[in-house]
């Protein structure tokens, strides 16, 4: 997971994934290591980037992740809230839902 101040949008990616991944696999321990490593991106992502805890701009206009990283290399879409992100957000939270029934 990227360490710095704006995570890209892959920072969600990579949850949404493993809780699908951890559905998927037939040892429990594998799918409980998915889990446990999907849980703690997804908590970093909750603690520090929702748009409700600061009350940012980004929040009155409907993004759930108040920062995030598009193409560092260009640089563009830097420290931006980013509608990709947000879905990948909410995915992961919908995959979290669908391991536990």
């Amino acid at each position: 997971m990227h360490r710095g101040k704006n995570p890209p949008p892959s920072d969600a990616v990579a949850p949404c994934e493993f809780y699908r991944v951890a559905g998927h696999v037939d040892d429990a321990g594998k799918a409980a290591k998915y889990e446990r490593l999907a849980d703690e991106i997804m908590l970093a992502l909750e603690r520090e980037f929702r748009t409700d805890i600061a009350k940012t701009k980004s929040y009155e206009l409907g993004f759930v992740l108040n920062s995030a990283t598009g193409h560092l290399p260009d640089p563009s879409e830097v420290d931006t809230p980013i509608v990709y992100g947000d879905y990948y957000f909410i995915e992961a939270n919908l995959n979290k839902l669908k391991l536990k029934q």
